[in-house]
């Protein structure tokens, strides 16, 4: 019997990322080889890297029995194993597709055919992206503010001033077409009567969905306890998962970064990799960190080549689970009559 065409569809775009990604670690490889990069590979301790593996893959069931914590907040109940598989699945989302948001995207969607209380679901997957990232941010300030508070990274930015001197005239013939084709629009009786009907819709949905955002953000201050749970948590793992990625850099030799940069440095990488400039933030995070290690933290330019690439290695391999769970399925309900334990 022939395969159904979505879901060869779907096979066909999965292994569309993955070719995207190999190119990607062929092209890494190449260069690594062209600049005698290469040789620090070669003394790597397996162990060290098997530890860190095992630490993040911790880290991510953890991070599957918070969004169930929030989930169940709303009482949105469905198992947490189907949270933890949702999980899997939006990390490999995450490592292959442009910025490390895609995979909310995709948790976003498939929690819907698990619950009738599909906006709550949804919001739920911001507020677990909004708790890591401010954990990220807390951990790299109060590391920051203790351990490096005289050590000021200072970055040349671009103004906008400048900027816009330099291209003075494109950004004035740009305004200007905008004017002439809003007042366009604007003009046409029909196109208005359109406009204005778009604008109906949008404002009757956005006063709906601001009414719903209300009720869920009450719903979760009346359970402080949960939030301050899941921040706790979250602290906990990702400073677990930067212990073990020091530890990892420390089995390098030549590696001699202290701990507080790990502290620093990382969680800034990782907010940055949440940009939509690069699949999974390939290329964005590896290229902070390593600037960041090298410049700042004292790191020679071999091993920080190394350790930004074994924390891309990790998040590869811990992502697989999520490929099997894609391809098998498994993170699709077997019954659409959900939140089991409601009538």
């Amino acid at each position: 019997m022939p395969e159904p065409k979505a879901k060869r569809s779907k096979h066909i775009f999965l292994f569309l990322r993955i070719a995207v990604v190999l190119g990607a670690i062929i092209l890494g490889i190449c260069w690594a080889y062209q600049e005698q990069r290469w040789k620090v590979f070669l003394r790597i301790n397996v162990w060290y890297f098997a530890g860190a593996l095992f630490v993040f893959i911790i880290s991510q069931l953890a991070v599957g029995f918070r969004w169930w914590l929030l989930l169940r907040t709303q009482s949105v109940y469905i198992g947490l194993w189907t949270a933890v598989r949702l999980n899997f699945l939006g990390l490999f989302y995450n490592n292959f597709m442009p910025s490390s948001m895609g995979g909310d995207l995709i948790r976003a969607w498939y929690v819907t055919k698990h619950t009738n209380r599909k906006f709550v679901a949804v919001l739920s997957i911001f507020v677990d992206r909004a708790i890591g990232l401010l954990s990220m941010a807390v951990l790299a300030f109060c590391c920051w503010a203790m351990f490096m508070k005289g050590q000021l990274l200072t970055l040349k930015l671009p103004s906008f001033a400048g900027f816009a001197g330099e291209h003075k005239v494109v950004l004035l013939l740009f305004t200007g077409i905008v004017l002439v084709i809003t007042s366009g629009l604007l003009l046409n009786h029909t196109t208005r009567t359109k406009l204005g009907k778009v604008y109906s819709k949008v404002k009757e949905h956005s006063i709906h969905a601001a009414k719903k955002m209300r009720d869920a953000i009450v719903m979760y201050c009346r359970n402080p306890f949960t939030l301050i749970v899941t921040f706790g948590l979250t602290l906990c793992m990702q400073s677990l998962v930067i212990t073990a990625f020091w530890l990892l850099g420390t089995s390098i030799p030549g590696m001699e970064v202290e701990v507080k940069y790990f502290f620093v440095f990382f969680p800034v990488s990782w907010v940055l990799g949440i940009l939509p400039v690069s699949i999974g933030g390939v290329g964005v995070v590896e290229g902070v960190l390593y600037i960041l290690l090298w410049k700042f933290g004292g790191a020679g330019e071999a091993e920080a080549f190394a350790i930004v690439c074994y924390q891309r290695f990790i998040w590869w391999f811990a992502s697989v689970p999520g490929m099997v769970i894609n391809l098998r399925g498994a993170h699709l309900p077997k019954d659409f009559s959900i939140d089991y334990n409601k009538s």
